[in-house]
């Protein structure tokens, strides 16, 4: 079944997972505590978040060396291109309030809202889903 749905998404031209992609952490076992939220709220509610500034960094100069930066703005032009499609990701993954998964996600958003598409108010606004989690238990 997996493998259909691969061919489905690449036929789509949906953008799969490069090397600079993560998985997280196996989170089978723990129950989330899940929010809406939109970039903004994201990025002043989270730790950990890593090289957003950067990615949007090195497209304004340019550089497309970094495989993230390259990963980051395949998923950014698609997004762009298909709004709808973001009601299929997968939530962003937060465990003890830091980002575990996601990363790529938010930097899309956050390259979308700033430069790809800033004068578009969806990126503002359009929420993600953000499933909490502790790895202590209660």
């Amino acid at each position: 079944m997996k493998k259909i749905i691969r061919k489905i998404l690449k036929e789509e031209k949906v953008p799969q997972p490069g090397v600079s992609s993560n998985v997280g952490t196996d989170v089978s076992n723990m129950k989330p505590y899940t929010k809406y939220l939109n970039i903004n709220e994201i990025l002043d509610q989270i730790d950990g978040i890593p090289y957003y500034k950067e990615v949007l960094g090195d497209i304004i100069k340019n550089d497309y060396s970094w495989d993230v930066t390259k990963k980051v703005l395949e998923y950014g032009e698609y997004l762009k291109s298909h709004p709808e499609s973001i009601s299929k990701l997968p939530p962003i993954k937060v465990i003890d309030d830091k980002l575990d998964d996601g990363a790529h996600r938010i930097s899309a958003i956050y390259l979308l809202d700033n430069l790809l598409d800033r004068n578009n108010s969806y990126w503002d606004d359009v929420q993600l889903q953000v499933d909490f989690y502790n790895s202590s238990p209660p």
